[in-house]
C-alpha cells in the first residue's frame, strides 16, 4: 500500500518492518538532512536496511558530463540530474556514522561506464526506440546481439539481461574487450560471446535460431547489405530490431549511395558531422579495413525495402536525424526459402 510521507519523518512506529529498502534517495536529499533520513530508516526496521546510492568521484564526473550534454543541446536536464548537481552525491562515509550497533556490509552496484552509456542513450531518439522495442519483447527466451563490442563494450547485452532476457549471445568480428570481459565476469559470465563474421554462411547453422535479434550500426558497413540481412533472417525466429545510420530521403524513394570514392563535395549533403572520423567516408577507402569502411548511405525507405526483400514484415519504423530503427518480424516460418536457399 503506497504511503506519501517525508523520508526524515516516517509515520510508522519503531521496528514496524522486517526490512527497509532505501534506494536512490539520499542523493536527492539536502546533505544536512541525510543523517535524519538514515536514522528514520533504521528506526522503523527490525533487522535489515538496504541502502543504495551513486557515490564517488567517478559517478559525479559522469553526472556532470551528462548535465553538460543536455545543456549543450539546449535541453532542460531531467529533474533527477538537476538534484544531483544541486545536492552533490553522498559517499560511503554516510553509513560510517549510523546510530546503534549496526553491522555494515558494502558492495558495488551498477557499472559507472554502463550507467553513462545508458543515460547518454536517452539523448538519442534511435537508441531510445531500440530500447523501447527491446523492452516490449523481453523477457524473451533468447536474445542475440550483432555488433555488440565496438564503442559499447557489450552494453546492449547487459541491458537485455537487466530487463529480463533469459539467455543472451553477443556476436562481433572484434575480440571481446577488457571492459566487456570484466563486466561479464562480475555478472557471472551470463553473456555468451561469439567472435565471428555475420556474413559467414555457416554462422546461422552454428548458432541456431533465436527469438529476438538486435543488430545496430552494422548494415552500412557491409559490402553486400542484402546478404547480411539474409543472414539475420536465417537466425531470427520472432523479431528483428535493426538500427542503422541513414541519409535523407531523395526524390526517388529507396535510393542508396555507394560511399567509396564518392566525391567529398557530396558528403555534407548526405551525412551529419560526428566526433570521430568514418573510415572510407571521412578518410580514404582502405580495402584491407573491410568492415571498418562505410560502404553505403541508405535511405530509410531503402532499408525497409531490403528487409522486405529477404522476408521480413516491417512492424514499426522510427527515424531521427540521420538514423532509423526498424522493428520487423519474419513473414513466414520457411527461413530457407526467404533467405534464397
Amino acid at each position: 500500500m503506497p504511503v506519501v510521507a517525508r523520508a526524515h519523518r516516517l509515520p510508522f512506529s519503531d521496528a514496524s518492518f522486517d526490512a527497509v529498502v532505501l534506494s536512490d534517495v539520499l542523493e536527492h536529499v539536502d546533505p544536512p538532512a541525510r543523517a535524519d533520513v538514515l536514522r528514520e530508516a533504521l528506526r522503523v526496521t527490525k533487522k535489515l536496511v538496504v541502502i543504495g546510492f551513486p557515490c564517488g568521484p567517478d559517478a559525479l564526473r559522469v553526472d556532470r558530463r551528462l548535465y553538460e550534454a543536455y545543456r549543450t543541446r539546449g535541453w532542460s536536464p531531467p529533474r533527477w540530474l538537476e538534484e544531483h548537481m544541486r545536492n552533490g552525491l553522498p559517499d560511503e562515509r554516510v553509513v560510517e556514522r549510523l546510530p546503534g550497533a549496526w553491522k555494515v556490509l558494502t558492495c558495488g552496484n551498477e557499472s559507472v561506464r554502463f550507467h553513462e552509456w545508458m543515460m547518454r542513450s536517452q539523448l538519442s531518439f534511435a537508441r531510445r526506440v531500440a530500447f523501447r522495442g527491446t523492452l516490449m519483447l523481453l523477457p524473451a527466451v533468447v536474445e542475440r546481439l550483432l555488433g555488440c563490442m565496438w564503442n559499447v563494450d557489450g552494453a546492449y547485452a547487459f541491458h537485455a539481461l537487466d530487463k529480463g532476457a533469459v539467455q543472451v549471445t553477443g556476436i562481433d568480428l572484434m575480440a571481446p574487450s577488457e571492459r566487456f570481459q570484466a563486466e561479464n565476469a562480475r555478472r557471472g559470465s551470463r553473456v555468451t560471446f561469439v567472435q565471428g563474421d555475420i556474413n559467414d554462411p555457416k554462422l546461422p547453422e552454428r548458432l541456431g535460431r533465436v527469438d529476438v535479434v538486435f543488430c545496430s550500426g552494422v548494415l552500412y558497413h557491409m559490402p553486400n547489405p542484402v546478404r547480411t540481412l539474409e543472414q539475420l533472417r536465417a537466425m531470427c525466429r520472432r523479431t528483428l530490431i535493426l538500427g542503422s545510420a541513414t541519409i535523407p530521403e531523395q526524390a526517388i524513394p529507396q535510393l542508396a549511395v555507394y560511399y567509396p570514392f564518392l566525391d567529398t563535395r557530396f558528403h555534407r549533403r548526405l551525412v551529419r558531422r560526428i566526433d570521430h572520423a568514418r573510415a572510407g567516408l571521412d578518410t580514404a577507402f582502405r580495402r584491407d579495413w573491410v568492415y571498418a569502411n562505410w560502404f553505403w548511405g541508405l535511405t530509410p525507405s531503402c532499408v525497409q525495402a531490403m528487409l522486405r526483400t529477404v522476408g521480413f514484415e516491417v512492424q514499426e519504423v522510427h527515424t531521427w536525424r540521420r538514423a532509423v530503427c526498424v522493428v520487423c518480424q519474419p513473414r513466414d516460418t520457411d527461413v530457407g526459402a526467404s533467405a534464397g536457399r
